[in-house]
């Protein structure tokens, strides 16, 4: 990609070279791969986190939707099942892909920073 704007660029400069005889120099920021590593790990686990916590959400609205429903029926079958303690599970997952979210955007953030 980087090659293809530098291509586009010496195109655009010699079309405009020819009109008018202004030189305009770029300068281009060396990037480590390591970085460029660090950032797309980063960004998969935000990405992650954040389709767990949608998942997890709504796993804990269907707990808690049969746990009503157990608790207003007398069948033996809803009832046997701890719908609350499963809906703790999902909302204590979705706490901490949550805190996942927010720690990959702050060390990502923090990379950003580093680098201006």
């Amino acid at each position: 990609m980087n090659n293809y704007n530098q291509r586009f660029n010496q195109k655009y400069q010699a079309k405009y070279d020819e009109t008018r005889p202004i030189v305009i120099r770029y300068r281009y920021i060396k990037r480590s791969k390591a970085r460029d590593v660090v950032e797309n790990a980063l960004l998969s686990v935000g990405i992650v986190c954040l389709l767990s916590t949608a998942f997890l959400g709504i796993g804990a609205l269907g707990c808690w939707g049969v746990e009503i429903i157990g608790a207003n029926s007398s069948s033996s079958i809803i009832s046997q099942y701890n719908w609350q303690a499963r809906k703790n599970i999902c909302l204590g997952g979705m706490l901490v892909c949550i805190s996942g979210v927010l720690g990959s955007a702050l060390l990502n953030g923090c990379l950003d920073f580093d680098e201006n």
